[in-house]
C-alpha cells in the first residue's frame, strides 16, 4: 500500500537532480533569486493507498509577501500561481499514484517538475524584481486581487487601488474590501 512518506521521500530525491531546487514543506522551491522564490507545488492530496497531484507553478516575491503580511496579518503562500497542463498525449494536469513502481511515480514527478519549471520560466520575467512584478498577469479576483493592489501600489498606480476599493473595478467574487481598504491606507490612497 502506498504511503505518504514514500511520495515525500521521492520528491526530495527528485529535487536533488534540479539545480537550486529543494522539496520543503510539500513544495518544490528554488531560492536562488534574492527577491523571489520559484515554486512548483504538487498540491498533493493523500487518501488511503493513493496520492493525487493537481500541480501549480508559482512565484512568491518577498517584498510583496512582506507587505501583505504587514497589512493583512499573515503571509500569503505565493504572489502568483498558475495551474499547468500538457496536451492530450502527455497529460499531467492531475494524476493519481497508487504504486511507486507500477505508476512510474518518479517519472511523473520529474514530468511535473520539468513542466512546472517550463511554465515559470515562460510566464515570468526574472531579469529584475521590477520586471518580475510587471510580468505577473493581472488577476482581480479573491486574494490575487489584494496582491495585485499591492503590486500596483509598488508601481505608484494608486488609481487602480482606488478603483478596486470603490467598486469601479467589478469582480465576479465578493471582494475583501476591509483588507483592500487597509492596502489603500498603507499607500495613502484617499477613498
Amino acid at each position: 500500500m502506498l504511503k505518504k512518506t514514500e511520495i515525500i521521500s521521492l520528491c526530495k530525491e527528485v529535487a536533488k537532480d534540479y539545480e537550486g531546487w529543494d522539496f520543503v514543506a510539500g513544495i518544490f522551491k528554488n531560492k536562488k533569486i534574492n527577491h523571489t522564490v520559484k515554486m512548483v507545488h504538487p498540491l498533493w492530496s493523500f487518501s488511503p493507498g493513493s496520492a493525487l497531484a493537481q500541480p501549480i507553478a508559482a512565484v512568491c516575491n518577498k517584498k510583496v509577501d512582506k507587505i501583505y503580511k504587514e497589512i493583512i496579518g499573515f503571509s500569503g503562500t505565493w504572489t502568483h500561481n498558475t495551474r499547468f497542463e500538457r496536451g492530450v498525449d502527455d497529460y499531467i494536469r492531475r494524476f493519481r499514484i497508487y504504486d511507486i513502481i507500477e505508476d512510474d511515480a518518479e517519472g511523473r514527478i520529474r514530468q511535473l517538475m520539468d513542466r512546472g519549471i517550463e511554465v515559470i520560466e515562460s510566464t515570468y520575467d526574472f531579469s529584475s524584481e521590477e520586471a518580475l512584478l510587471k510580468s505577473i498577469p493581472v488577476n482581480i479576483e479573491k486574494d490575487p486581487g489584494l496582491i495585485n493592489c499591492i503590486i500596483q501600489g509598488e508601481f505608484g498606480n494608486f488609481d487602480f487601488i482606488e478603483q478596486y476599493c470603490t467598486e469601479k473595478i467589478e469582480t465576479i467574487y465578493p471582494k475583501r474590501l476591509d483588507d483592500a481598504k487597509k492596502i489603500a491606507d498603507y499607500y495613502g490612497v484617499k477613498l
